[in-house]
């Protein structure tokens, strides 16, 4: 009988990153568009869950998943990451920090820095673009505009800025929670892993998430990595005791079932709504596992290649979702025109991120930096 592996290999690691990024791309473009529910993505918005349990959803399934459920996509990189590194927590110990840390901030900065400048060159062309007659020095705010949101998530500093700070485009607050959760990784991975530790720090960090959005509404807790703690204690865990757990299909299917619907009711209620990124991992991560159960070749090698530049995607998607927002609106209600705008948005996005991959091969070769983990006796 056929069953789902809870264990995440290395290339387990590029297909689920490959799905999750899809989620993320398709979920930017598509909540920008008119009519769409708000998401919870980092505070709660009354009514949005609940058009999950309307006849709108049924109208428009595609739309309405990726517009409300899409930005789940990030809370399953953060645990892939606790995941893999919790897998690596000897040599992560041995190490010295900041050779550790050194090799992992350079993995971001050489591909953001690149991006960055892309980015920011794309965001010239946009505005020129769409607004023809644009002033100059609105183009140069465009540019530089992308280009200090960049760098200030490259420093760490944007979470703790107001918003009137350019954050860049697109989801770059990840960058800032990546490298933040760098810097701590070292102390977290000696807790103590086991099913109480786990639900205790999971329960007290939604407990303390809760207290400092309500006390503190303007601080952008979602941003750093203590508003992520409950992904990266559930991916210790997993990682620790899930390795070579396996569950039958059916049983998969009941568990995913039972955690998505528990989802949507997190999303329908304020209280609840904090705990939602736990079954939000859960469901999503056995959906992923249904799909590389697939038996089609090409699908598989498609989502194990857009799993490689992912990065590139995370970056880029910002961006490029622009160009193809204006061609949606200005033709509404137009089915024709919004399909092939949303295949030529991943087709143009994943072709960049490619070109800015192979860019990126060949510096990583000319600045080599390796850490030097102490051999085991």
């Amino acid at each position: 009988m056929k069953s789902i592996c809870f264990g995440i290999s290395k290339n387990d690691t590029v297909f689920l990153k490959g799905l999750a990024i899809l989620l993320i791309t398709l979920h930017n473009i598509i909540h920008r568009l008119p009519e769409m529910p708000v998401e919870n993505e980092f505070s709660f918005h009354e009514g949005g869950g609940q058009v999950f349990f309307t006849s709108l959803f049924f109208k428009y399934p595609f739309d309405y998943f990726f517009s409300f459920l899409g930005h789940y996509g990030v809370q399953m990189f953060i645990f892939l990451s606790a995941y893999a590194f919790y897998l690596k927590k000897d040599e992560i110990l041995t190490s010295k920090f900041w050779e550790f840390f050194f090799v992992r901030y350079k993995a971001i900065l050489i591909p953001f820095s690149i991006g960055i400048i892309t980015v920011s060159l794309l965001n010239v062309l946009l505005r020129v673009f769409i607004y023809p007659d644009t002033h100059l020095v609105t183009i140069l705010n465009s540019f530089f505009g992308a280009y200090i949101g960049g760098v200030l998530h490259l420093l760490m500093l944007h979470p703790f800025l107001p918003d009137a700070f350019p954050g860049g485009l697109g989801p770059w607050w990840f960058i800032s929670f990546i490298l933040q959760f760098y810097l701590i990784l070292p102390l977290l991975i000696k807790v103590n892993i086991t099913l109480k530790n786990t639900v205790v720090i999971i329960f007290f960090s939604i407990l303390g998430s809760f207290v400092i959005s309500n006390a503190l509404p303007e601080f952008k807790l979602y941003y750093t990595v203590f508003g992520h703690f409950p992904e990266i204690f559930l991916g210790f865990y997993s990682a620790k005791y899930l390795n070579n757990y396996k569950l039958d299909l059916k049983s998969s299917l009941m568990l995913f079932l039972t955690s998505f619907f528990i989802l949507l009711v997190c999303n329908s209620n304020s209280y609840l709504w904090y705990f939602a990124n736990i079954p939000a991992i859960i469901s999503f991560y056995i959906l992923f596992k249904f799909i590389y159960l697939i038996p089609i070749s090409f699908l598989k090698k498609s989502i194990f290649f857009i799993g490689k530049i992912s990065m590139y995607i995370f970056i880029l998607n910002g961006i490029t979702r622009e160009f193809f927002i204006f061609f949606i609106k200005a033709y509404p209600n137009n089915s024709f025109i919004y399909v092939i705008c949303l295949v030529l948005y991943l087709g143009s996005t994943i072709m960049l991120s490619y070109f800015l991959f192979k860019i990126q091969s060949s510096l990583s070769q000319k600045i080599k930096f390796k850490v030097n983990y102490p051999k085991k006796r």
